[in-house]
């Protein structure tokens, strides 16, 4: 994952904040799982836009990290490159920088919370093994499939069942929504934030069109709506926007968000067969079975739908998007005429205060951001109304990034929920001090 805020102060990056020393002088980077949570320890951080330098060698780390999608530069000694405001720089054998914020690796958590799967196809799946790693941070209570009797004896869940209502029984504290459907996942988004349960969607299909309305309803509820997942794969497009449009109005979006067709698209390059290529997704878990919504640009449609509510806080009319579908014929044509071809999903307002969106093919060989983006990687560029820039690149597709990305909203909701007794603990003594 690359995140680059040109002359964009990104909220820790130029709010004056220390950087930080995460010190791994403790942990024990033999152990795969240990080992996977610090890369999501790391991934918190990298998330809100800081560099990452891991300043010792520690391979097994490393890999880690790059199997969701984070890049990291790595230096074999101390003293690392000069730090700068807001970086993250890991050490394993300690130490101490000045000015430096130093924390350690997160303990689990005795502030757990009572997580619900919906769907447990690729990404449910990993999700549901993550979590079930991470008792007592969480609880795997139930999970909602079309075949509950199918077995499933890796994970450990308390329920499994195809009925709405028994998996909300359950009382879950949160519920990831990781259906395939979008319908499905818009009744089941509804039916949890009316019962002031918070959600995790990656389900782009789901919050299209509809982000506006779920959004209220998770206010009015007191519920949490978070879908980092849903837009960028491990990539943090829902973050990098948000931050970028505190700064300033942002005049267009241009980006790659899907990551079958960039993969697709990158195999062409090599001379690999159009049916090949889609085959070659499909295997490498990028591609569904039925790969329509991403050849037809719905994918792609969903996914700027979601970006414009975040960057302009409007909706667009699907019907309004100029959308140009991937076929059989394009892809000989891009193959012939070689070079960098993408799905390029734009979105700008125009003088008359509309905005303009399309999803179309265009050959960016002198791009360096978009040619850069090979095989399942997507890139962000946002322009802000006064000029400035802020990109921002990373895996766009596959099991490891995207949970990463609901393991990150899953940590924001437990944090704020462990953070919460405190709070309330604090006014408690000030009214009594009072």
């Amino acid at each position: 994952m690359r995140v680059d805020c040109v002359s964009v102060p990104s909220s820790a990056a130029e709010a004056g904040e220390a950087f930080v020393l995460f010190n791994l002088e403790n942990a024990d980077l033999d152990s795969a799982p240990d080992v996977a949570r610090l890369a999501t320890d790391i991934y918190r951080y990298a998330r809100e836009g800081r560099r990452v330098v891991i300043a010792e060698a520690a391979p097994a780390l490393a890999a880690a990290c790059a199997d969701i999608g984070l890049k990291v530069e790595e230096v074999d000694a101390w003293p690392a490159p000069a730090p700068r405001r807001a970086d993250l720089f890991v050490l394993r054998n300690g130490g101490a920088i000045d000015g430096a914020e130093v924390v350690s690796p997160a303990p689990v958590s005795e502030t757990g919370l009572r997580v619900a799967i919906a769907g447990l196809g690729l990404i449910g799946e990993g999700a549901a093994l993550r979590i079930g790693a991470d008792r007592p941070a969480y609880a795997f209570c139930a999970a909602l499939v079309r075949e509950p009797f199918k077995d499933r004896a890796p994970l450990a869940v308390d329920q499994v069942t195809n009925d709405l209502a028994a998996f909300l029984a359950t009382r879950p504290d949160v519920v990831i929504d990781a259906l395939p459907d979008g319908a499905a996942g818009r009744r089941l988004i509804k039916a949890a934030l009316e019962r002031g349960v918070s959600i995790v969607s990656a389900n782009k299909q789901a919050l299209a069109g509809s982000l506006g309305q779920l959004t209220a309803l998770a206010e009015e509820t007191g519920a949490t709506l978070r879908y980092a997942a849903s837009v960028g794969g491990g990539a943090p497009f829902i973050e990098t926007t948000a931050r970028a449009a505190q700064e300033a109005d942002i005049f267009s979006i241009e980006a790659v968000l899907n990551g079958t067709v960039n993969y697709i698209l990158t195999s062409l390059a090599n001379g690999v067969a159009f049916d090949d290529a889609v085959k070659a997704a499909q295997r490498a878990g990028f591609a569904e079975p039925d790969p329509s919504a991403d050849l037809t640009g719905d994918d792609a449609r969903a996914k700027l739908s979601i970006l414009s509510f975040i960057a302009f806080g409007e909706e667009i009319d699907p019907d309004a998007f100029d959308i140009e579908p991937l076929t059989a014929e394009k892809a000989a044509q891009f193959a012939a005429e070689g070079g960098a071809w993408k799905q390029i999903a734009s979105l700008e307002r125009q003088a008359s205060g509309a905005l303009r969106a399309s999803v179309r093919f265009e050959r960016r060989d002198e791009d360096p951001l978009f040619a850069a983006a090979l095989w399942e990687a997507n890139a962000l560029r946002l322009r802000l109304a006064d000029g400035r820039c802020v990109e921002c690149a990373g895996k766009g597709a596959g099991r490891a990034p995207t949970v990463e990305s609901i393991l990150g909203d899953l940590g924001d909701i437990r944090r704020a929920k462990a953070r919460r007794p405190k709070i309330e603990r604090t006014l408690a003594e000030d009214r009594v001090t009072a």
